[in-house]
Order: C-alpha cells, then sequence, then structure tokens
C-alpha cells in the first residue's frame, strides 16, 4: 500500500483521496514516459508515449483505463522499477550511489507488487543485449555485451535481491493476517491448459466495450506510420527497432507466464495481470506511428514537448471534461449522495453487500458526514480490518443494511459475514430499497447477557 503510506499524513478524507488519485495517475501516465526514456531517450520516442497515453484516455474501456490510473497497484510497482533502471543510467561504470538508490526503488517495486519481476527482468537482460542505442560491433561484441555492461547485469543482481525481499515481505503479510487472508496461489497450471489461458487472456480483454475501437485506431495509426516510413524511404535508424524488439520481448514473456500461472485463472484471466504486455504493445504501435517523424529528425525537444502536451489534454479533456475544482465533490454527490442518505435515516449500524458496492459509499459516507458522525462499519470482502472494532464496540450485534432485491448484494454480505465469524444473518426490516439484517459477532455468543 505504497500510496496511501504516502499520503496517511492526511487527515481529511477528501483531501487524501485527491492526493492519491493525483500520485497514482501521475505515474500511470508517467510509466510508459519512463519506460521509453530507458529504450530510446529520444524527442520521437518521448512523443510516441504521449500518443500512447492520449487514445488510452480518450478510447480506452473504463475499466482498462481505471486499471491504468486509479485501481490497481501494478502500473505503480511497474513505475518505481523503471525508475530504478533509470537511475542506473546507461554509462558503463555508473557511480557508486547508483545502485543503492535503485535497489530501493527495485525493493518498493516489489513490496507493491511482487510479480513486477515478470516484467522487469526481461526488460533489463534485453536492453542490455540490445543496447538500442549502442551499434553491433560483431558476434563476439554481441555475445559479451551484457558483461562489459554495468548497469545490465548490476541490475539483474538488484532485482534478484530485490525479488527475494519481495517474497519475504509476502511470507510476513500471510503471517500477521493469521489465516485471515488466502495467501496468492503460486502454482502452474498443468501444461496442456496453457495455450487455452493465453486465449482466454485475449478473449477477457477484448470483451470490454469501446476496446475495438482503442485497437482499432492505435493500429491504425501504426499502418499510417509505416507506410508513410516506406514511401518516404527514410529510416529512422536501428534504435527504434531495437527497442521495439525488448518492448516485444519484455511484453511477451509477461503474457505467455502469466499463461501458465493458477491464479489469474481464480481471477477470470483479469488484463491487470497484463498490463506489462499492454503497456509495450501500445508503445510500440506509437513508435511505428511516430517512426516518419523520428527518420526525418525534424523533432526537437521543445516541439515534442508542444505536441505532446496537446495530445495529453486533449484525451483527458475527450473523457473527463474540463476541469472544475468544485467537479470531485459534486460527482461523488451525483452517484452516491440518495445511497447514503437512505443508509443514514435507516440506523444501521453497517453497510453489507457487494465489494464494489460497499467500499465506495463508505468512502463517501466518511467524506460527507461531519467529523465526529457514528461509523458505518463495511462488510464486505476485505473488511476484517475493521473485524477487532465491531467487535468491541457492537458485541450485542449489528444492524446491517443491504441493497434490496439484488442476488449479488446478499449472496456477498453473507459471504463476507461468514468469512468474519459472524453469525447468520437475519432479516429484521425494510427501509425504501434497502433490507435490513441482524448480526452479532461469533466471539461474544459466550456471553450469557447475549444469549
Amino acid at each position: 500500500m505504497f500510496v496511501p503510506l504516502l499520503t496517511s499524513w492526511c487527515s481529511d478524507p477528501m483531501a487524501t483521496l485527491l492526493l492519491q488519485t493525483a500520485i497514482t495517475a501521475f505515474m500511470g501516465l508517467a510509466l510508459p514516459l519512463l519506460l521509453i526514456e530507458f529504450l530510446y531517450p529520444q524527442p520521437a520516442g518521448r512523443l510516441a508515449t504521449m500518443l500512447a497515453n492520449a487514445l488510452m484516455l480518450a478510447l480506452a474501456p473504463d475499466r482498462v483505463r481505471d486499471n491504468f490510473l486509479f485501481e490497481c497497484c501494478y502500473p505503480q510497482a511497474m513505475f518505481l522499477g523503471c525508475a530504478g533502471l533509470l537511475v542506473l543510467g546507461s554509462r558503463d561504470r555508473p557511480r557508486w550511489w547508483r545502485y543503492p538508490l535503485a535497489f530501493s526503488f527495485f525493493v518498493l517495486a516489489h513490496w507493491t507488487y511482487l510479480g513486477v519481476s515478470v516484467w522487469l527482468m526481461p526488460l533489463a537482460f534485453w536492453n542490455a543485449v540490445v543496447r538500442p542505442g549502442v551499434a553491433i560491433g560483431g558476434l563476439r561484441d554481441f555475445s559479451l555485451r551484457l558483461f562489459r555492461y554495468f548497469p545490465g547485469w548490476g541490475s539483474l543482481l538488484l532485482l534478484s535481491g530485490a525479488l527475494g525481499l519481495g517474497l519475504w515481505f509476502m511470507s510476513l503479510a500471510n503471517e500477521a493476517a493469521a489465516g485471515r487472508i488466502a495467501p496468492t496461489r503460486v502454482d502452474s497450471l498443468p501444461e496442456a491448459e496453457w495455450q487455452n489461458s493465453w486465449i482466454n487472456f485475449w478473449d477477457q480483454l477484448n470483451e470490454w466495450p469501446g476496446m475495438p475501437l482503442w485497437k482499432q485506431t492505435a493500429v491504425g495509426l501504426a499502418l499510417v506510420g509505416l507506410i508513410a516510413m516506406l514511401a518516404s524511404r527514410k529510416w529512422p535508424g536501428h534504435s527504434l527497432p531495437a527497442a521495439c524488439l525488448v518492448l516485444g520481448i519484455a511484453g511477451t514473456t509477461e503474457y505467455l507466464f502469466l499463461g501458465t500461472r493458477g491464479w489469474p485463472t481464480s481471477n477470470e484471466y483479469h488484463f491487470r495481470y497484463i498490463l506489462g504486455a499492454i503497456i509495450c504493445t501500445q508503445v510500440i504501435l506509437s513508435l511505428v506511428a511516430i517512426a516518419p517523424i523520428a527518420a526525418f529528425r525534424t523533432c526537437g525537444s521543445w516541439i515534442a514537448f508542444g505536441i505532446g502536451a496537446m495530445l495529453i489534454i486533449a484525451g483527458a479533456t475527450t473523457q473527463y471534461g474540463l476541469p472544475f475544482p468544485t467537479t470531485p465533490r459534486s460527482d461523488l454527490d451525483i452517484q452516491y449522495g440518495a445511497q447514503a442518505a437512505e443508509v443514514r435515516t435507516s440506523r444501521v449500524d453497517a453497510i453489507g453487500g457487494d465489494y464494489w458496492t460497499v467500499w465506495p459509499l463508505f468512502l463517501y459516507m466518511g467524506i460527507s458526514d461531519p467529523p465526529g458522525s457514528e461509523i458505518h462499519y463495511p462488510i464486505a470482502f476485505r473488511s476484517s480490518v475493521f473485524r477487532p472494532r465491531w467487535e468491541s464496540s457492537h458485541s450485542k450485534g449489528l444492524r446491517v443494511a443491504v441493497r434490496r432485491n439484488i442476488d449479488k448484494e446478499k449472496d456477498e454480505f453473507f459471504r463476507a459475514a461468514q468469512e468474519q465469524e459472524l453469525s447468520e444473518p437475519v432479516k429484521i426490516a425494510t427501509h425504501g430499497s434497502l433490507d435490513i439484517y441482524f448480526t452479532r459477532p461469533n466471539s461474544a455468543l459466550g456471553d450469557p447477557a447475549i444469549r
């Protein structure tokens, strides 16, 4: 929980929400730029990443965009990993202080998401071997590159150490959870299922509304760039295709490896596990789209900066509209205000139901309720953090509001109640669109006054 740690000093819920959103959005948008700065540090490459970001902002499906910018910690880990690679630099003999600083970034990356190594290690290794900005001096030079290039083998050693620490962090987290949280599965699928798993990743990604338009636009621009480059007979040099090669290998490695694991299959092949592959793909397509500019070498730093700024602002405005100071609170009021008012008048102690219903409503009520107001505890997936509090403050039982006539809300509430060792909920009333249930902590059943 790296970003919440950064904002833990802020006590105001709304300010914390805005700060966390700003940090995660910055990391998500900066990630392609750090990636290209590592592989192809040219104005044309930076412009390509801004084109990729603009297309993602304007055209990507909502769930894909949300996982890039707000919802998922994986882009944060990749951002930190790329920052570490950039700290090591491209000189054959980096200064000594760069190694501990890069290692700190790598450790933070693996603390945020242990699986980031699946993407970072191939990226570091193949960048050291291919060296996009350095011409190949023959087969012998090519085969010895990794050993002569200190940042290459240095990054692999540091990443291996960070991975080891990440595994230790995970074991500590599992011990601290005391069995309340199921550890991530690390088992492999049977080899016969791998191909089907790879296909399922692709199929699940393409089912999101808006995915065809995003994909077709990016591929279309890449084709235009390729045709323009062929027509002009101007080639951008070996650095750009070499960068595309490294991106392709890193993305493909992540995609193929995750397709052999059991964990993604338990989560319906969610695309967040292959975000690295998606990022590499969109950057490759954008690099091909701007290849004619790189070939003519007319894209100076300030020109690239100006065009990139216009692209990113246009993409954000297309998706979210113009920014106003009142927009965040008014958007929340529109989406959750009526639900919160109904919960407040229902005289309940908790909110139960589906993860994506309960937690946003709980956060909104924390933002909008006056200081000192009674907390309406969330009883849903991942609500164990509140269990000690409701056991001490509501040992005689809780009244829980659940959205009526929605089977998923009821089922998820009953499952969460069982996981949190609450008694089987009993419906006692209705209020508007809510069903009111009563349940009590099982730890309190031994008290004769409660029985």
